[in-house]
């Protein structure tokens, strides 16, 4: 039903979990939705970690970041919904805070630039093999004592770059 309203999607959860919980319960959240005609992904980032897109071409970052609180906490709040065109190559990365609250031995958390720098030496590996790579240099990184909180890292990888066929180019018009 919200298919196309992702923004519309994410108040009503907000608003679900904030009239049926208790008080204070509350959740981030990633929601995303790829239009595999036209490489564009629509996203609301809900007080998530933000995911790390990597240009493919170029090793540039951008972080995904437009959307707003996490759901739960307030009531009525607004979402924004972000937009960025995917091309060949470009890899998009999700993780939980376990992976990068994970630290050495001087107590230097792992951390956002680490993983973004990590899959942009990685980008032209398959999702597995980023994966595998991150992996490795988390636990690499962090000490013994690794910490108990949740690991999770998923890894998008666009693999063919779509173009508009000129019929449909015209209709969108």
């Amino acid at each position: 039903m919200h298919l196309h309203s992702l923004e519309v999607l994410v108040f009503s959860l907000n608003e679900m979990l904030y009239t049926y919980t208790r008080a204070g319960k509350h959740l981030s959240l990633f929601l995303g939705l790829v239009d595999t005609r036209k490489n564009i992904l629509q996203y609301v980032n809900a007080g998530h970690i933000p995911p790390i897109l990597v240009r493919g071409k170029t090793g540039e970052i951008k972080l995904l970041e437009e959307g707003g609180t996490v759901i739960g906490l307030f009531p009525q709040v607004d979402y924004t919904r972000g937009s960025v065109k995917l091309e060949q190559g470009d890899v998009l990365v999700c993780s939980t805070d376990g992976i990068l609250h994970i630290s050495d031995e001087q107590k230097h958390q792992y951390g956002p630039k680490r993983l973004a720098d990590c899959v942009r030496r990685n980008r032209e590996r398959t999702s597995q093999g980023i994966v595998d790579s991150v992996l490795a240099e988390v636990s690499a990184y962090s000490t013994a004592s690794m910490n108990d909180d949740d690991k999770v890292l998923i890894v998008f990888k666009v693999t063919a770059d779509k173009e508009v066929p000129p019929e449909e180019a015209k209709k969108n018009q």
